[in-house]
């Protein structure tokens, strides 16, 4: 049985490759705060490339989710 979570991420890269809603998901987590801005940037990038394909968007998302665990710690 596979986890909620791995439900959850799968639903949601699923709807994320339709542009309307990507771009109303992007809108409703800037209102939540940068972290969660970065974070939903990186959830729309998974659902619209094939990262495998672009080596140098690996490197992009790597550098995003640095950047945004040095957001969440500087908050905490």
């Amino acid at each position: 049985m596979r986890p909620p979570y791995d439900d959850y991420k799968a639903n949601l890269l699923e709807r994320l490759r339709h542009a309307e809603y990507a771009l109303e998901y992007l809108k409703a987590c800037k209102e939540e705060g940068f972290t969660v801005f970065i974070g939903a940037i990186e959830d729309v990038m998974e659902a619209q490339v094939n990262l495998e394909a672009f080596p140098q968007l690996q490197s992009f998302v790597a550098i995003l989710e640095r950047f945004k665990a040095s957001q969440e710690e500087a908050i905490a």
